[in-house]
């Protein structure tokens, strides 16, 4: 997945419904879907899962060239409850720093030319047709490893500063030997988005400036220094 298709674009209404519009405006797709994720530790196997909503569409300006954008994501992390403590997902959509495609529909039309679609097969459709048509399907799949977020948990969830990354890299270390993620499922649902984050980490919100470190954002490459409320969920709180 490019990183020009993760760049946030604005505009565009988070009401669950799919949308095509007119050829004079901006093509566009909004749906909900439920990221779970499987973890086997030594303790067994756990998951945790979340809503998340996100919406695509395709600007009518000539320096685009027709690509389809992501242009509102509206979520939070997976949360896993494991007895070694919780394990929260990483979100970067819009960011550079990012390897994850959780939960774009867009990346599986573009990576599964053998799906039927039907009677828009028999024209040529466009993205947006396609991606509406699995929506309508309630389309379940899962995630290329290759596209799984980064993973963290908290040595103390009062402590912003005691996070560290256990996917990937770290997670046999910290978890115990034969720990790895099983699957990552996504699916199209109609429920609403995911709103737990604040009962595990009440303190977020006081990272909307500043990263875990206590610096602006980009301040260095420090682990901690890469970390925020954004990392989180994409819902700031006065």
């Amino acid at each position: 997945m490019t990183l020009d298709r993760r760049c946030f674009l604005s505009g565009l209404s988070t009401t669950f419904l799919p949308l095509l519009s007119g050829c004079d405006k901006v093509s566009s797709v909004t749906y909900r879907f439920r990221t779970t994720i499987e973890v086997k530790t030594p303790d067994g196997l756990f998951s945790g899962s979340t809503v998340r909503q996100l919406s695509y569409g395709k600007p009518n300006f000539p320096f685009v060239s027709g690509r389809f954008y992501p242009q509102n994501i509206k979520g939070e992390s997976v949360i896993i409850d494991l007895p070694a403590g919780s394990l929260f997902s990483l979100l970067y959509y819009g960011h550079s720093n990012t390897e994850s495609g959780d939960g774009e529909l867009l990346s599986y039309v573009d990576n599964h030319p053998e799906i039927d679609y039907g009677d828009i097969a028999k024209e040529r459709s466009n993205q947006i047709d396609k991606m509406d048509f699995l929506i309508r399907r309630r389309l379940r799949w899962e995630l290329p490893r290759d596209q799984y977020p980064r993973i963290v948990r908290f040595r103390n969830l009062d402590d912003p500063k005691s996070a560290e990354l256990v996917y990937p890299g770290n997670m046999q270390k910290i978890l115990g030997d034969g720990s790895d993620i099983v699957k990552i499922s996504l699916e199209i649902v109609d429920d609403n988005v995911t709103d737990n984050i604040r009962k595990y980490i009440p303190w977020i919100d006081r990272y909307l400036s500043i990263s875990f470190a206590g610096n602006r954002h980009n301040a260095s490459n420090d682990f901690l220094d890469t970390l925020s409320l954004s990392s989180f969920t994409t819902e700031a709180r006065p």
